[in-house]
């Protein structure tokens, strides 16, 4: 229960990580599922949505996709709630749209290229 959470939490702060016991494990994978995306992976979708879906999205948002991929097959309903923008990590964005991992973009030079690029306006925020 409570105490748990807080040894945990502890843990985490004190030693930088926390470890589940065996059965701890067993019981969140009966809710749970845990899936990643790659560097490579992250820039294919970026890549792909922008140039063919027209949706500009950012990294966090790639590997939702990447593992709704991945779980496709499942009947299970899937919602995927992008909560980051764009403009968050414009660089690593801008070098998946052009697909070039070599240059080291500026925020600002991304975000105007980004704009260019898909011709849309940079958020005021």
């Amino acid at each position: 229960g409570a105490y748990r959470c807080k040894e945990l939490m502890d843990s985490l702060k004190q030693n930088g990580f926390y470890k589940l016991t065996k059965d701890e494990h067993e019981n969140i994978k009966k809710d749970f599922r845990g899936y990643y995306c790659n560097d490579d992976e992250t820039k294919h979708y970026i890549s792909e949505y922008s140039s063919v879906k027209e949706y500009l999205m950012d990294p966090h948002t790639a590997t939702c996709i990447k593992a709704y991929d991945d779980i496709k097959c499942s009947r299970r309903k899937t919602v995927i709630c992008s909560t980051a923008e764009w403009t968050k990590f414009a660089p690593a964005v801008m070098n998946a749209i052009s697909c070039d991992n070599k240059t080291r973009f500026s925020d600002l030079k991304a975000l105007k290229s980004i704009s260019n690029t898909m011709q849309t306006e940079i958020p005021k925020s």
